[in-house]
């Protein structure tokens, strides 16, 4: 907690300014250190699944949206290629695609994108160091050397260091963490609002994840801070600072209102809303294993993968001196460090701040903050001219000693070489100040000097350590490579048809689809509306690895027909995956960078719009199991109140009886199968002829993360279930896998890539004939929507129907659209699942759909009322401040 504030600081001095520099200079030196050292590994700054998939597509996305700009072609808030149709505000503003550092890459090349990357996340981090800086300034930390210490402490905390690659974004929290802190202390201590309220607005407008984690620590913050100052300001004076934060805040919130409102009127149509996995013991404690590793590390390496804080273990002889101290200042940061310990101990606080979702304490970098500023005030006290009181030292030295034991024996028994550095460092250094000292305990010169020689370099090589070794444990993505894979995927966009299209990827979600281009059929985003994650759930499709991750489309033959899938595309490094009924593959293979990719097309394409001449009810679809599901789709619209005829469905599938034989690697047991690892099962049948088999498994449950693959004559399909101790763990009432087209006697292999007991409630196979099939395809075919126009936030195109006809457009559902038949509005509605369903009478129409972000209007209203009530304020403040100084 900051300082009494009784001095506070009036401007930047010229010492100041040489702090500023110094921690530029070393901040210069570290990211020297990082860009050489990934460069002679030849790694990426990219984590390779969530840091490729999306935040290196929101960085390429933004550099084509000024491209397009600048080109005329204006900007998109909808666009059909991200996933299979998004909103561009809603879905990317959450990765930072309203954020300003993110601007950067604009001027970047798109071969370039890596050199952009480095920049927009050090910058942040450099940012963040700076807002730091101006903050424990502000609250009247004054020796330069610990403001500079206190600021690498911070800057470079284990949460700062294995985000910086990770999750760029997520060093939003500590930058604007700062800021707000430092807006609420400009109001509290000199009257001035308008920092907070801009700051404020910023934040909300940058991330609005973070923006509420932020929020809540700022909650407390100013409660404590109210606390210690009640006796200066008592109950009025309390209640009319927590007006006024409260007021700003509220003005902050309309300032971001054209960013904010459709952002939250989208979180609350979120599929993940209410997801609650990843933790499933008690709220109110942890695991004793938990408490361990999180003493560890907070010392040293023992424990890399994680949000937990890590601060240098040199900084405890700065800490040290706080719970030695008699003043306000002390008192407050204690409180601050007992509650964050608390907060990390209690499992409910991470449920809490992670919006009642999983428990994550993704707010550690909180902690950090004042550990960091315990450290600048123990610094002052540590550097000042003035002795220390023997005992003081000596309990300083004896704490020291004693929290290096600690760590070293748990960092042994992780075995970490590496993390033994640090207390080595912390031991040499202990040694030398205890050894070196005149009799009268005075800190000499010479010994500040090994001290803060010795702390710079622990926390240089504790962020490069963090870098290099932790943050890549899990991935391989070369620097050679990124470039590579995203220039394989223009072959989905080059492919020679005319016609609009979708592209369905057997290679990984391709959320890249939007630079290039093409429709494609995957997603992997983290809000997206619950009707859309819902509609593949009920499929149980193996490609969902989660709620808001669908690998591709799956190879059932009547989702691909809704979506209009005229294309498949398997890569040379994924062969022989699975494919639909119907594709066939074209005769010359796409070539890029010298790969070779496999290219097939769809028989019975279904065109984007297609047409029924009757529907069934939302509910009775609900209530169908999943291999009735699937053929309703093409035989019928799923929609309520649409005046057609109710539909005469029928369903076709038959189970057929089969045989699963275990090995000694897969044991088979009642309603559960124990797997080794890359054991396997062969279950074996009897398929019909001109029929499509699937591998029904209701209620599927897993003890730990489980990768498979199924093989059935050469042709394989993969998937993950994730355990109700993971964070990405959501409920599958069924997991349906298609085995694809047989006859007679057929073998189908699963084999588990891991060690994993799987659990169900029942396992069964069902054939589809697929004459019903190709019959219900002609159908949809035979009155399709043509001549298809796609721009900016606008799909055309004409129509003929013979009768009244519900025209459903493969285009997911949103509130946003409007419809016109003819130039007429029409009511529009989702159909299908998720798809957009429009009437038609009989008759030659032309329809055209146009897009406007949901809330946008009433968001862009409030951010100018924000700012008209802004400029009112500052004029009539202005004026009252020029009558009094006359």
């Amino acid at each position: 907690m900051p300082a009494d504030l009784s001095v506070h600081g009036s401007g930047i001095t010229s010492k100041q300014y040489r702090c500023i520099a110094v921690f530029t200079v070393f901040f210069a030196v570290f990211s020297t250190v990082f860009v050489l050292l990934l460069h002679l590994i030849n790694r990426a700054p990219i984590y390779v699944y969530d840091g490729f998939t999306q935040h290196y597509t929101v960085l390429s996305y933004i550099r084509r949206s000024f491209e397009d700009l600048f080109a005329g072609k204006g900007l998109h808030l909808f666009d059909f290629s991200l996933g299979q149709g998004l909103d561009v505000l809603t879905t990317l503003t959450y990765y930072g695609v309203t954020d300003p550092i993110n601007l950067l890459a604009a001027f970047f090349p798109q071969n370039s994108m890596v050199a952009a990357y480095y920049v927009t996340e050090l910058t942040r981090t450099y940012l963040t160091g700076l807002a730091f800086i101006a903050y424990i300034r502000f609250i009247g930390v004054k020796n330069d050397k610990a403001v500079f210490f206190a600021a690498l402490i911070f800057t470079f905390c284990k949460y700062s260091t294995y985000m910086l690659i990770r999750h760029p974004y997520f060093e939003n929290g500590l930058l604007y963490l700062c800021l707000i802190l430092l807006g609420i202390e400009l109001i509290l201590q000199q009257r001035r609002w308008f920092a907070f309220a801009l700051c404020v607005g910023l934040m909300l407008w940058v991330n609005f994840y973070f923006a509420f984690i932020n929020t809540v620590i700022a909650i407390i913050y100013i409660l404590v801070r109210l606390l210690f100052r009640y006796r200066q300001r008592l109950l009025r004076g309390s209640i009319k600072d927590g007006f006024t934060l409260l007021g700003t805040y509220l003005l902050g919130v309309l300032l971001s209102g054209a960013v904010f409102v459709p952002v939250l009127l989208a979180f609350k149509d979120n599929g993940r809303l209410g997801e609650a996995s990843g933790y499933n013991g008690s709220l109110l404690h942890y695991s004793l294993l938990h408490y361990l590793n999180l003493f560890a590390n907070e010392f040293s390496y023992a424990q890399p993968g994680t949000y937990l804080p890590r601060i240098a273990p040199l900084s405890f002889f700065a800490l040290v001196m706080i719970p030695l101290k008699r003043d306000k200042t002390s008192r407050q940061i204690i409180v601050a460090l007992l509650l964050c310990t608390t907060g990390l101990c209690v499992p409910l606080f991470g449920k809490l701040t992670n919006g009642l979702s999983y428990v994550s304490d993704r707010w550690s970098y909180a902690f950090s903050l004042f550990l960091a500023l315990g450290c600048a005030q123990g610094l002052t006290d540590l550097f000042a001219p003035e002795n220390i009181k023997p005992r003081r030292l000596a309990s300083l030295i004896a704490l020291a000693y004693a929290f290096v034991a600690a760590a070293l024996h748990i960092t042994v028994l992780h075995s970490s070489a590496v993390a033994l550095i640090d207390p080595a460092i912390l031991v040499v250094t202990a040694l030398v100040l205890f050894f070196w000292k005149p009799s009268r305990f005075v800190f000499p010169e010479r010994a500040k000097t090994v001290f803060c020689v010795s702390l710079a370099a622990m926390i240089l090589f504790g962020a490069v350590a963090d870098l290099t070794l932790n943050s890549y444990s899990s991935t391989e993505l070369m620097h050679s490579d990124v470039n590579a894979v995203y220039e394989s995927e223009t072959v989905a966009a080059d492919i020679d048809d005319e016609g609009v299209y979708r592209v369905d990827q057997k290679i990984h979600p391709d959320s890249h689809a939007a630079l290039q281009g093409y429709l494609g059929t995957s997603f992997y985003w983290s809000l997206l509306p619950s009707h859309i994650t819902g509609y593949y759930s009920a499929l149980g499709l193996p490609s969902q690895l989660m709620l808001h991750c669908l690998v591709d489309i799956g190879s059932g033959a009547d989702m691909n027909a809704v979506a209009g899938v005229k294309y498949a595309l398997i890569s040379p490094e994924y062969p022989n995956m699975s494919i639909p009924y119907g594709f066939e593959r074209v005769e010359d293979m796409a070539r890029q960078n010298e790969d070779f990719f496999e290219v097939y097309k769809n028989d019975y394409a279904v065109p984007l719009g297609y047409t029924f001449d009757s529907a069934m009810s939302e509910s009775e679809y609900s209530s169908l199991p999943v291999y009735a599901k699937m053929q309703a789709l093409t035989s019928c619209a799923i929609a309520d109140e649409t005046g057609l005829p109710e539909a005469e469905f029928s369903d076709l599938a038959y189970e057929i009886p089969f045989e699963i034989a275990s090995t000694d690697s897969a044991l088979l047991l009642s309603n559960c199968l124990q797997f080794e690892k890359d054991g396997s099962i062969e279950i074996t049948y009897r398929a019909e002829s001109d029929s499509e088999t699937w591998l029904i498994v209701e209620e599927p449950e897993v003890d730990c993360k489980t990768e498979y693959d199924v093989y059935t004559y050469s042709r394989r399909s993969t998937g993950v279930i994730e355990p109700r101790s993971s964070s990405f763990y959501f409920k599958r009432p069924v997991l349906a896998i298609c085995l694809g087209q047989a006859e007679g006697l057929a073998t189908t292999t699963v084999i588990c890539r891991n060690d994993a007991r799987f659990s169900y409630s029942s396992v069964r196979l069902f054939s589809i004939p697929l004459e019903a099939y190709r019959t219900r395809v002609s159908r949809l075919q035979a009155e399709p929507l043509e001549d298809i126009s796609l721009s900016n936030d606008h799909l055309s195109g004409r129509i003929r129907v013979s009768g009244r006809r519900l025209l459903q457009v493969a285009i997911p559902y949103s509130k946003g659209w409007t419809s016109r038949v003819d130039g007429v509005e029409t009511p529009l509605f989702r159909s299908g699942g998720m798809y957009m369903g429009v009437i038609l009478n009989e008759g030659e129409h032309t329809l055209e759909l146009s897009y406007f972000t949901p809330g946008l209007k009433t968001g862009i209203f409030m951010t100018l009322s924000g700012a008209v009530i802004c400029v009112v304020i500052l004029y009539i403040s202005n004026r009252r401040k020029r009558k009094r100084s006359s």
